[in-house]
C-alpha cells in the first residue's frame, strides 16, 4: 500500500495534469461556436446566435445526462479498494474519448 503522502503527491500531480484539459473543454467550444456562427451568417446573411447557442446547450445536457448514466454503469463493475475494476475502465474509456475528441479538434479547420 501507499503511504498517505505518496498519494497526496499523486494527488496533487493528478490534478495538475487534469487541470490542462479541462481548461481548453471550456475555451475551446466558445471559440469553435463563434467561427460557425460566423460562417453561418457570411452564406445565409441571417444572425442567428440564439438558435445555436439553444442547440447547443440542449445537446450538452442530453450529453452531460448520457455520461453520468455510462459513468455509473461503468462503475458498478467495482468501485472498492478490492475491486476497483469499474474505476480502471472508466479510466481508460474517458481517456479514450478524450484521444478522439483531441484527434477531431486537430482537424478543424483554422483559416485565420
Amino acid at each position: 500500500m501507499c503511504s498517505k503522502s505518496i498519494r497526496q503527491i499523486l494527488g496533487l500531480t493528478s490534478i495538475v495534469l487534469i487541470a490542462i484539459p479541462s481548461a481548453s473543454f471550456f475555451t475551446l467550444p466558445n471559440a469553435i461556436y463563434a467561427d460557425v456562427v460566423d460562417e453561418d451568417f457570411v452564406k445565409t446573411g441571417v444572425r442567428r446566435e440564439g438558435v445555436y447557442a439553444g442547440a447547443g446547450r440542449l445537446w450538452n445536457r442530453v450529453g452531460m445526462a448520457i455520461a453520468q448514466v455510462i459513468f455509473t454503469w461503468i462503475l458498478s463493475f467495482g468501485k472498492t479498494p478490492d475491486n476497483n475494476t469499474g474505476v480502471i475502465y472508466n479510466t481508460l474509456f474517458s481517456s479514450g474519448l478524450f484521444a478522439l475528441s483531441s484527434i477531431s479538434l486537430y482537424f478543424y479547420p483554422i483559416d485565420k
